[in-house]
């Protein structure tokens, strides 16, 4: 059965620095150890840094042409405030932290599963003030899953929001014809983001936090794992959410 949540998860406006969390000491020390690590992965002027990627399609002339178009239209002449992004993300009992402390020149060794991993989709709609409604089920995203979130968890989120444009990628589902039924009947507005844009949508940097709280949660069974969803959402703040907008252009958000 799916699991629905809307917007009673407890806030969270204030989570420890990342140098609490891990332990390392604070103040100078702290800085002093950081300089440390940051000058052995630099050369002059040029250092060592993760890449950000963006879809090489997005490179190509329709592409190009529809993103421009997009930006013409929505992030210039509407108001982000009625702006609601929908989507769905993966979650399984493997998630585990990336790093972890360990003695100098010794690997940090972590254990997940190493076998069948169990699964869950969550679907999630994000507004300029935070989560307003998400749902988990074990199955990929059908048209039918998405009916069900939007007749009984999206909907209703969203009747405290007149007005409000339901924003969406080009996936099957979203686009199938009971989707748009169901749609209509809540009276919601929808539009397509161009192909080849996440970057456009803000709620993928809300599952970004949403998966680190998971793999610190590091459930190993389906039930835990789906206990976690309601607590790691509750890490998504107002001004998360804001800024992730402005970041995507939505700039009055």
């Amino acid at each position: 059965m799916p699991r629905s949540c809307a917007t009673s998860w407890p806030s969270r406006t204030t989570r420890p620095s990342r140098s609490t969390r891990r332990g390392w000491p604070s103040g100078r020390a702290a800085g002093a150890s950081t300089r440390a690590r940051s000058a052995g992965r630099c050369c002059g002027s040029v250092c060592c840094a993760k890449k950000t990627l963006h879809a090489s399609e997005q490179d190509r002339p329709d592409v190009a042409a529809a993103r421009d178009a997009w930006r013409g239209k929505m992030l210039a002449g509407a108001d982000p405030r009625q702006l609601v992004f929908l989507d769905e993300s993966g979650i399984d009992t493997r998630m585990t932290r990336s790093h972890a402390q360990a003695p100098r020149g010794k690997r940090a060794i972590g254990r997940v599963p190493g076998g069948h991993c169990r699964r869950l989709t969550i679907l999630g709609a994000i507004a300029p003030d935070g989560m307003v409604a998400a749902m988990t089920v074990a199955a990929a995203t059908s048209t039918a899953v998405l009916v069900a979130f939007v007749e009984q968890v999206l909907a209703p989120a969203l009747k405290a929001r007149p007005g409000a444009v339901l924003v969406m990628d080009n996936l099957a589902p979203h686009k199938a014809a009971a989707a748009r039924r169901a749609l209509d009947q809540a009276g919601l507005k929808r539009r397509y983001l161009p192909p080849h844009s996440p970057d456009l949508n803000p709620i993928e940097q809300a599952w970004a936090k949403m998966k680190e709280r998971l793999r610190q949660a590091g459930a190993r069974s389906i039930e835990t794992l789906d206990n976690a969803v309601p607590d790691a959402l509750s890490a998504i703040t107002p001004d998360d959410a804001s800024a992730w907008f402005r970041h995507c252009g939505y700039r009055s958000a």
